[in-house]
């Protein structure tokens, strides 16, 4: 049964917000529309500075279902039926959950085309010249894989699958009633999102698939524009980040939020591991793009322990499984490198 108090009689907006703050992390739940907030007045502020507009189709759209999902939380806020409480309870926060990510996506990706008129200079460069200092050949592996059909078929799968693995995440926190942990997966999703495309205005990259002369990749018409000044209004939005790979920082936070589930576990690591291989042949990155979103995961993961900190925690059960798990392959490693593992872990559980 839901722990949220069921009542009745608060109305329309009072009862949303009463509903949001009576959530286990209420407060870092309300704080996460405050940070959505705070990314859309950045937005306007930047958009208005450059002069460019953004397609009010895209903000209409967004507006509408806003306007849909809080009429249908409030209706079942107000259902004067106790029994179904629980129920509602979840559906209510699932509800919430896809309002604040359509709204995070649409001025996240508003965000990263405008961190794109920022105009530094390309590090295509020191990303291929890392690569190649690691022993990794990209033109070597995207051969390989297109020689093998099936190979790259898989691979074109898998990428594809990210979309599905995060709504089947974002949806299953909610409705299995594990409110606090779907706050956590919002807030490091969130914080993945807008640390990439910090680092990206900064050491913006067209990607390998240019370098190459592979393909011409995704958005790239839109990056020349940006970077030229000469777009004047933002619409449909394509993924132009090449590090660090956001798509990397998808999988892992999937898989360490999922580890908890005892049936979803293994599943979520067998569908994210070839999307994290794909990545480099199907999603235009270089092999540094990966350790970079990793890297940008782990950071998230532990920014969002700490805001949405709440008693009985049952991610420090699964750091404690995945530590189980992994002990065959911790023998392998250095007594140095096993004693920083175990201290990390026993950070995660205070």
């Amino acid at each position: 049964m839901s722990n949220i108090p069921y009542e009745s009689a608060v109305p329309g907006a009072g009862k949303f917000y009463r509903f949001q703050r009576a959530l286990p992390g209420g407060r870092a739940s309300l704080a996460l529309w405050g940070f959505i907030a705070a990314i859309g007045a950045l937005d306007y502020t930047w958009a208005t500075q450059q002069a460019i507009g953004i397609d009010p189709a895209q903000i209409d759209a967004r507006i509408r279902l806003g306007l849909i999902i809080l009429a249908f939380v409030i209706g079942l806020r107000v259902l004067p039926f106790r029994q179904l409480a629980s129920v509602a309870d979840r559906l209510a926060v699932l509800a919430t959950t896809i309002l604040r990510v359509s709204l995070f996506t649409g001025v996240a990706g508003v965000l990263s085309y405008l961190a794109m008129t920022t105009n530094a200079p390309l590090a295509d460069a020191l990303f291929l010249a890392a690569d190649r200092a690691l022993g990794v050949n990209y033109e070597s592996w995207h051969a390989f894989v297109v020689s093998h059909s099936m190979l790259e078929v898989a691979l074109g799968y898998a990428y594809a699958g990210t979309l599905f693995a995060v709504v089947a995440s974002l949806a299953y926190f909610p409705l299995t009633g594990q409110f606090a942990s779907s706050e956590r997966f919002q807030w490091a999703l969130a914080i993945s999102a807008v640390t990439a495309i910090a680092i990206s205005a900064v050491m913006p990259a067209f990607g390998p698939w240019h370098d190459f002369g592979l393909a011409q990749p995704e958005g790239f018409a839109d990056m020349l524009a940006l970077r030229a000044g000469s777009i004047r209004q933002i619409g449909a939005v394509a993924g132009i980040i090449s590090f660090p790979s956001f798509h990397t920082s998808l999988g892992v936070l999937i898989m360490y939020y999922l580890w908890t589930s005892r049936r979803l576990r293994w599943p979520a690591l067998l569908i994210n591991i070839p999307m994290l291989v794909s990545v480099w042949t199907q999603g235009n990155h270089y092999f540094v793009d990966s350790l970079g979103g990793i890297a940008v995961a782990a950071m998230a993961i532990w920014i969002a322990r700490a805001i949405v900190a709440v008693p009985g925690d049952e991610l420090a059960d699964a750091v404690r499984q995945l530590q189980s798990a992994a002990a065959p392959l911790m023998q392998l490693l250095t007594p140095g490198v096993r004693d920083s593992i175990a201290r990390i872990g026993q950070t995660a559980e205070e």
